[in-house]
């Protein structure tokens, strides 16, 4: 990320923060799989080869380091976004930040959260966070929205400010 804000000389229009977004504060650690660093995630100590120390904040914490009030996310944080996304540690960041779109990876919820029903309902709830707000959901690839059937969703999500104009929603 950081390589192409600086080689897309836009370091004047993007705020890059080293944070982990998590539900609290607190520290962690990182498991960085050297071969794929898409892959890395958080543990809860430090046992691990290879394993770097991390600083989590919530989305509310993140609020005062924004130069302007407009934002779209990317998160690929291993599902974890069910966590964070909530009213307790984002509600106030979605009340002060104008955010446009936020992209994540889907492809785990479907995978590790339909066999129960508890699961289902769980992400339900934290789909709420963003109906509530006013987002559409949409396919990044095919700018098509979405059904409200979470389960059949593609590998990754773009939630849309309802009323944000189509030919904005893939080219800002």
């Amino acid at each position: 990320m950081v390589k192409s804000v600086y080689l897309g000389h836009s370091g004047h229009r993007v705020d890059l923060l080293s944070y982990a977004v998590s539900n609290e504060e607190s520290t962690t650690f990182m498991q960085v799989d050297a071969t794929n660093r898409g892959d890395t995630f958080m543990v809860g100590n430090d046992s691990c080869a290879g394993c770097i120390p991390a600083q989590t904040t919530t989305l509310n914490k993140l609020i005062s380091f924004f130069k302007t009030r407009a934002a779209i996310l990317k998160f690929n944080t291993q599902e974890a976004e069910i966590k964070f996304f909530s009213r307790a540690s984002a509600g106030e960041f979605f009340s002060d930040v104008d955010v446009l779109m936020i992209q994540m990876e889907w492809v785990l919820y479907p995978k590790r959260f339909v066999e129960f029903e508890a699961d289902r309902r769980r992400v339900d709830r934290f789909l709420e966070f963003f109906y509530q707000r006013g987002y559409e959901v949409y396919d990044p690839r095919t700018e098509q929205k979405l059904s409200s059937d979470w389960g059949s969703w593609p590998f990754d999500v773009m939630f849309k400010k309802e009323g944000l104009p189509t030919d904005h929603l893939f080219h800002i």
